[in-house]
């Protein structure tokens, strides 16, 4: 039986939430992302923890629906063509525990026209045996441009299996365009599987392992995937 249950469009309440929701913010900042943002009423917001959802904002042309399952969350998101949005949406997924796994399900569909922004902030500060699982199905309209910017803290000591997968479909004049940036800490193991792409794009994947303290934590953005369709 289905464990599923929707979210609305929502920020909870209550004091186990609002010690679990204060806890992820602080995991958020150190991801590089800034708190204030998050309470904004005209940013599109979703912040995850683990396999709840503890917070959802939409605005008009942007809609967000998740629901909870037994390990994780699955999102869809949309926006709706022809909508430019002037402010990124922001994007939270965390964990506090130090074991465990979280799958997240992520589907995206960008309306032909429109342009947005993601800014997503993975943080596990706490991260003994833990695995971030994603799997993404994003698809451009015409004429759409899609940026995807994912930034994750983790510990010192890696700890942390991370596995993104992604298919992704460009129609004619659509862009995409995705970058990863490690902020802190070592990433453990990193997998990265696919993208399976639906138009003839060239792929570009550098990742430059840091070896000394000095560059560890020194923060390092990483192209990922510049995806065009003429």
């Amino acid at each position: 039986m289905s464990t599923a249950r929707t979210i609305p469009p929502v920020i909870h309440s209550g004091p186990a939430w609002s010690q679990e929701y204060q806890a992820i913010l602080g995991a958020y900042e150190q991801a590089g992302g800034n708190p204030a943002v998050l309470r904004m009423p005209d940013v599109p917001i979703l912040v995850v923890s683990a396999k709840r959802v503890l917070a959802s904002n939409e605005v008009p042309g942007v809609h967000l629906e998740a629901e909870e399952h037994e390990d994780g969350v699955q999102a869809h998101i949309v926006v709706e063509p022809g909508v430019q949005l002037t402010k990124p949406v922001h994007l939270c997924f965390g964990m506090l525990l130090s074991e465990g796994t979280q799958r997240i399900l992520a589907h995206f569909k960008i309306g032909a026209g429109a342009r947005v922004e993601f800014l997503a902030h993975c943080s596990f500060p706490n991260a003994l045996w833990l695995r971030h699982l994603m799997n993404a199905e994003i698809h451009v309209g015409h004429g759409a441009e899609l940026v995807y910017v994912e930034s994750h803290f983790h510990v010192p000591h890696g700890g942390i299996e991370v596995i993104p997968k992604a298919a992704i479909t460009v129609e004619e004049g659509g862009r995409f365009l995705s970058t990863f940036n490690l902020v802190y800490g070592r990433v453990g193991r990193l997998e990265v599987v696919g993208p399976l792409i639906e138009v003839p794009v060239m792929l570009v994947l550098v990742w430059m392992a840091r070896r000394t303290r000095e560059r560890l934590f020194t923060p390092a953005a990483v192209p990922v995937l510049e995806t065009e369709s003429d």
